[in-house]
């Protein structure tokens, strides 16, 4: 199995306010409040935030400017291969989860390189009214930057 499907579904399956609870119980980790960011030395001020998204749990630390996930978590603090914690994962899922998570994976994908073509297509479109003289330097810019 792919390492980036296990990393999914890691992200997905667990919540970063529990691992993060059982490591430091002396601090407070919940949604949407400032927290002590566990991945350098933060103790005077907290530094990060936990957020719920549709991917997983995420961290931001306003310190570093690093977004962290279970992943990390699990990887850099708890010491844990990911590759055997996804597959472990994985295979406890049943069949149903299994086939929703990899048409939730074959869309993103889908998704991402139907934005990624159009994108594509709006920039050779401004590139040739620009060499046509149909559009200006900075209209041709403003198309490409926006779209990249």
């Amino acid at each position: 199995m792919n390492i980036k499907v296990l990393e999914k579904v890691v992200n997905k399956k667990y919540s970063l306010p529990k691992l993060l609870k059982q490591l430091y119980p002396e601090n407070s980790y919940e949604y949407g409040r400032p927290c002590f960011c566990p991945f350098h030395d933060n103790t005077n001020t907290p530094a990060a935030v936990i957020y719920d998204d549709v991917e997983g749990d995420n961290l931001w630390c306003y310190s570093e400017h690093k977004m962290y996930r279970a992943t990390d978590v699990l990887n850099k603090l708890y010491k844990k291969d990911i590759y055997e914690i996804g597959q472990q994962q994985y295979e406890a899922m049943d069949d149903f989860e299994k086939m929703s998570f990899n048409t939730e994976i074959d869309y993103n994908k889908e998704f991402a390189s139907e934005v990624l073509e159009k994108e594509d297509r709006e920039v050779t479109f401004a590139k040739q009214r620009y060499k046509d003289s149909e559009i200006s330097l900075s209209e041709y810019l403003g198309k490409t930057i926006s779209s990249g």
